[in-house]
């Protein structure tokens, strides 16, 4: 029998994983699982197409590119601003309803702007952004499961963000961290965690998971509490649960001496579209017509009668447009000529016209 010391040793050291020499097989299931889905909206709502490709940019040559970001003891990185929601003039105690539209606003700017570049003056931009849009909304974020802003100005650039529920429980480290990697993350790469005291914008980008702040935090991304003092800041981490644990962190010392024993959370993905500029109408000669102005004809000049016939009848007719190569039509793989016999006595082929050569499958 073993003594009490070893069992106690044994799970102890159960709880750490061992690294096996061989990797036991790919869990296709799992790993599909963890890609994020794309949707295609049709009459009949949402429909599944498959999964997004693997990111062309790896976490190493993602954190190699240049930024603004500074290194934290423990292992993050962090670009602060110089001010927080607090600093806001106007804001009148309304914080806590003012936060939910900074973190929108800071997943709309992150389509303006790549997140690895964000500098402390984007930071405080969002904060600007975020206050503008509480005012202009005639909705509170908890009023509303879908929250649809049809056109948002950004500098030169228009977006229209649609914010949607997906998720809310009581919270709890592990659960938050399963809400974010099986339901936020699975959908979009962007999203915003919200209480009733603490509301943040989270982000996943080439294995790099991010964290906007917009209430006071100190020198390393760690909430100063209701006193309000500190900047607010954009934090990257490495991995999952890092973000997951300063989520956590922020909110508890943002109750203060508050015991919350059942705190619930809410997620929602946020959609940013960027709304293209109206197309310019097409000029006369990209529409095929002349670019020379009509004139009188006189009765010298006037055209035939069959003449006048044939151009009103080309006229009625609509050129098909011209595509190279194979192309399936009807179900059967043709080439497409760009001219035709007209009438059926014609027995011979010109040298200036083209026929069409059909492919029939076995």
């Amino acid at each position: 029998m073993r003594n009490a010391a070893s069992v106690n040793l044994s799970a102890g050291l159960s709880r750490f994983m061992q690294n096996p020499e061989v990797l036991p097989p790919t869990n296709l299931s799992t790993t599909l699982g963890r890609k994020k889905r794309l949707y295609e909206r049709t009459g009949d709502g949402n429909v599944f197409v498959g999964y997004d490709s693997e990111p062309d940019v790896t976490q190493s040559e993602e954190l190699r590119k240049p930024n603004n970001f500074i290194d934290l003891p423990d292992d993050s990185q962090l670009v602060r601003g110089r001010s927080n929601m607090a600093d806001l003039e106007g804001q009148d105690g309304d914080m806590e309803f003012i936060a939910p539209f900074v973190c929108i606003m800071a997943t709309a700017v992150a389509n303006k702007f790549s997140l690895v570049s964000w500098s402390p003056d984007v930071v405080e931009y969002v904060l600007q952004c975020g206050q503008k849009l509480y005012k202009a909304s005639k909705f509170r974020y908890d009023q509303v499961s879908r929250l649809d802003i049809p056109k948002v100005s950004l500098g030169s650039t228009d977006f229209n963000i649609v914010v949607e529920y997906l998720f809310d429980t009581f919270l709890k480290d592990t659960i938050l961290e399963l809400a974010l990697d099986r339901i936020l993350f699975l959908r979009s790469d962007r999203g915003i965690f919200v209480t009733p005291t603490y509301s943040c914008a989270v982000f996943r980008r080439h294995h790099l998971y991010y964290l906007y702040d917009g209430y006071g935090n100190n020198e390393v991304g760690l909430s100063e509490g209701k006193a309000n003092t500190g900047a607010a800041c954009l934090v990257r981490f490495k991995d999952l649960k890092s973000l997951v644990h300063r989520i956590i962190y922020n909110k508890t010392i943002r109750e203060g001496a508050e015991t919350v024993q059942y705190s619930r959370f809410v997620i929602s993905k946020v959609t940013v579209t960027s709304l293209n500029p109206p197309r310019p109408e097409p000029i006369d000669s990209e529409r095929g017509e002349d670019d020379e102005e009509w004139t009188d004809i006189g009765e010298d000049d006037e055209p035939d009668e069959e003449e006048e016939n044939d151009e009103i009848d080309n006229e009625k007719e609509t050129k098909p447009k011209v595509e190279v190569g194979w192309k399936f039509y009807r179900k059967i793989g043709t080439i497409r000529g760009s001219k035709s016999f007209k009438g059926r006595g014609v027995g011979k082929a010109k040298s200036n016209q083209i026929t069409s050569l059909v492919s029939v499958p076995a």
